[in-house]
């Protein structure tokens, strides 16, 4: 789970009646200690009033002392312009907090959001006009504030897990998917992620073949308690040691995710695929993304950081946990502008609609073997999706732009889908804007995006929005159709 801290402080000018009223200490001071327990982060409190360059100073310093991952500076009165000079140096985001006036007419007894009004343009004129802030407005109970303080916390638990996170690539891409090509450089300059290029397919192969069967069997029941249907049994022992190889590679090193060259290796030495292998691993909580598609396991791994306290849009009936997955954009009906995400069998069970999950073999064994195209193998994941709200994210190979989707999974029964892991997705919005199929797949298609596209359940668009935002990424925008041959990029 991902902590945060929060930094909080008072800007005043001694001369205004909110100052003089101790409002920032004795009213907010405890409501955002109050949103603190409920919302499950931890509070750096900076107590006396920031009047002076100085003080604002010694506040940023407390501040980069506590390393807060967000510091938010309350306007309780216009203040002195001079107090925001030393936050150039503070090493966390900022936000600026303007709250209401206590009375209607009369002499005015805060100017707070006069103050932030101030603050933000000195931020823009005299300060790096590249740094984002965000601003607040309301008491702790508006819904506006509590709104976009809650959009704030999910777009940092989404970049406080990526910077600093230890990430392996197991066994390289998958031959032929070379738009999978990463440059783990940009990772860690943009995103502080970590990649780890050692793991090799054979360490998995002799971790597998060194368990005993007493450490197996109890693998294989947890792997089939939830599956409706086992179609493979007797692929199961092969899938069952694949899933604690990976495991136990996963918990002895640390790694917070983990991208695998998921084929042909595995097919070739064990007559198994590794598809319900990544679908067990996300369902036991890890992230896995595969045929070694790094940029998809970060933004995975991102989504369900954001997705950790439950602060997206979540209808009823919707998945209602942070595990995602990674699937292909496979078919497109233009008839009622939905697209089918489709992979080979790479979903966890909690993604299954009221039909479950089967475990069953894959749809094709793969020409990489020869001889073997006839010979049904497990093992995978085979669900429709549950109907409810998605997010679609993923970062572009350079790091300077990222896809956001979002729609809806729905029933659609006259068209199941491909065997596999699938679900037909509508009210489709790219960036924000909502689009209709031609439209989707002509700015896919036009931008060249990878053909990867991480998932998870819930309405996350505002958080990716602002991930974007704190990070300088910029959103893929839609591409208006035309038929003529559009500009690479748009």
């Amino acid at each position: 789970m991902v902590k945060l801290k929060i930094g909080i402080a008072s800007l005043v000018m001694p001369n205004f009646w909110g100052s003089s009223r101790n409002l920032y200490r004795s009213k907010y001071v405890p409501e955002i200690e109050e949103l603190a327990r409920e919302l499950g982060f931890e509070l750096a409190v900076w107590k006396e009033d920031i009047v002076s360059e100085k003080d604002g100073a010694a506040a940023c310093d407390f501040f980069n002392r506590e390393e807060t991952d967000f510091t938010l500076l309350q306007c309780t009165t216009f203040p002195a312009g001079t107090v925001i000079l030393p936050f150039a140096r503070c090493r966390s985001p900022l936000g600026l907090w303007a709250i209401p006036e206590c009375t209607e007419q009369g002499a005015i007894p805060l100017n707070s959001f006069c103050g932030v009004n101030m603050l933000m343009s000195i931020l823009g004129q005299y300060m790096d006009a590249g740094r984002p802030v965000k601003w607040f407005y309301g008491e702790t109970a508006n819904p506006m504030f509590l709104e976009r303080f809650n959009v704030t916390l999910g777009a940092l638990r989404g970049i406080k897990k990526l910077r600093g996170s230890r990430t392996a690539l197991v066994g390289g891409i998958a031959p032929g998917f070379t738009d999978m090509a990463f440059d783990e450089r940009k990772s860690l300059a943009r995103l502080g992620a970590y990649i780890d290029r050692l793991p090799e397919y054979g360490e998995i192969k002799e971790r597998a073949l060194s368990y005993k069967q007493e450490e197996i069997t109890p693998v294989i029941e947890e792997f089939t308690k939830k599956a409706v249907c086992v179609n493979c049994r007797d692929d199961m022992d092969a899938t069952a040691r694949l899933y604690k190889a990976f495991e136990d590679l996963i918990t002895q090193n640390g790694y917070d995710a983990i991208a695998i060259g998921c084929w042909p290796r595995y097919r070739r030495d064990f007559n198994v695929v590794v598809c319900a292998v990544i679908g067990q691993l996300l369902e036991k909580g890890y992230i896995a993304a595969c045929e070694g598609d790094v940029d998809s396991m970060l933004a995975m791994l991102m989504l369900a950081a954001i997705a950790e306290n439950g602060g997206g849009a979540i209808a009823e009936g919707a998945a209602q946990d942070n595990a995602p997955m990674l699937m292909d954009l496979s078919d497109i009906d233009f008839n009622d502008n939905s697209a089918m995400l489709w992979h080979c069998g790479s979903a966890p069970q909690r993604f299954a609609d009221h039909a479950g999950m089967s475990l069953n073999c894959h749809y094709k064994p793969g020409r990489s073997v020869p001889g073997a195209d006839s010979t049904p193998v497990g093992t995978v994941t085979d669900m429709y999706f549950r109907s409810g709200p998605v997010t679609i994210s993923r970062f572009t190979w350079d790091y300077e732009s990222m896809l956001l989707l979002t729609g809806d999974f729905f029933y659609k029964p006259h068209n199941r889908g491909f065997d596999g892991s699938r679900g037909w997705m509508r009210n489709i919005c790219l960036a924000g804007k909502p689009v209709d199929a031609q439209e989707m797949m002509n700015t896919l298609l036009t931008a060249r995006f990878q053909h990867h596209y991480p998932i998870i359940a819930g309405n996350y668009q505002n958080e990716v929005m602002e991930v974007m935002s704190w990070l300088g990424i910029k959103p893929i925008e839609p591409i208006k159709y035309e038929p003529y041959l559009q500009k690479f990029g748009g």
